[in-house]
């Protein structure tokens, strides 16, 4: 196994070559090709993003993911909030439905 890498990266020194999909393996599937179109626009919209590749693009991303942590512990201390205040008028009603049941 070992020899057949070393050969792939002695007949590649720069690096294996990337497959075009159509031409070197064969797919000539109609959803293929729009896919395969759909990914290169995605790919040109992204790299001419002035953001992209920029550490100004890295800070951004790191408040974001900062920002989604405290969102989701907000969401659940709501959870927790609604929980305690169902608890607290559940006690409080059942004097009362224990009264309307004993009369």
């Amino acid at each position: 196994m070992q020899i057949s890498v070393d050969e792939v990266v002695k007949k590649f020194p720069d690096g294996v070559p990337l497959l075009d999909a159509v031409k070197d393996m064969g797919i000539r599937e109609k959803g293929f090709d729009t896919c395969v179109k759909n990914i290169k626009k995605f790919e040109e919209r992204l790299y001419a993003h002035p953001l992209h590749n920029t550490d100004e693009c890295k800070r951004l991303y790191k408040l974001y993911v900062k920002k989604t942590k405290v969102s989701f512990k907000i969401f659940q201390s709501s959870l927790s909030v609604r929980e305690y205040v169902n608890n607290i008028l559940f006690l409080c009603a059942v004097p009362l439905i224990y009264r309307c049941m004993t009369k």
